[in-house]
């Protein structure tokens, strides 16, 4: 397990870093499961475990998955794994998974759990699928994806409830949501890794 991480964003010492230890159930599926585990980098593994973290504390309550980046798909993967698609409380919206996963029979089966109505071929449509429910929503976005983060800030705003993670929001120069958030009485959240999360608890 590593002592010391780096990336070009982050340096950590002298952590005891669990994202990345094989003797924990998460990185273990991640490097059976990821196309390419060795490029996900801190960021990616923690936004996976504070989303499968939301996943189990969630239980049985109604809540909606969208999976918004083909890096990690993976984690649909993860999330079909640990809970399954067929319960009608949870449902599980993505990508075409197949961009971030390892090609073999594990997978596959994984794969076969999803629905053609559970898959948009890009995140307009993805958050389109999202937009029809009035469950817990837990999205998952890119910030390059400006517009389309709005979008969903739009749907926390008007009441649905649910969490937004951001990836890479720290890493551009501007992100411009900040002040759009607050017009809409919503804080977004900047974390140390350079992700961020927007949160609506109003149940």
């Amino acid at each position: 397990m590593k002592s010391v991480y780096e990336d070009k964003y982050l340096t950590l010492r002298n952590m005891r870093m669990i994202q990345f230890d094989p003797s924990h159930d998460v990185p273990t599926l991640i490097s059976v499961l990821a196309k390419n585990p060795e490029l996900l980098d801190i960021q990616d593994r923690t936004l996976m475990s504070r989303i499968l973290g939301l996943a189990t504390a969630r239980k049985q309550a109604p809540t909606t998955f969208m999976i918004g980046i083909s890096k990690l798909t993976v984690l649909t993967c993860l999330l079909l794994y640990l809970h399954g698609n067929q319960s009608k409380k949870k449902h599980i919206l993505t990508i075409a998974p197949e961009a971030g996963v390892s090609s073999h029979a594990m997978v596959d089966d994984l794969i076969t759990q999803l629905r053609p109505e559970d898959r948009a071929d890009d995140l307009k449509s993805l958050i389109k699928k999202a937009s029809d429910g009035q469950d817990f929503l837990i999205a998952l976005m890119p910030a390059t994806e400006k517009d389309d983060i709005r979008s969903v800030i739009d749907l926390l705003s008007s009441g649905r409830p649910g969490v937004l993670f951001i990836k890479d929001y720290g890493m551009l120069a501007q992100t411009g949501h900040l002040e759009y958030c607050r017009e809409r009485g919503l804080r977004i959240v900047q974390l140390t890794d350079g992700s961020a999360e927007l949160w609506n608890l109003d149940l």
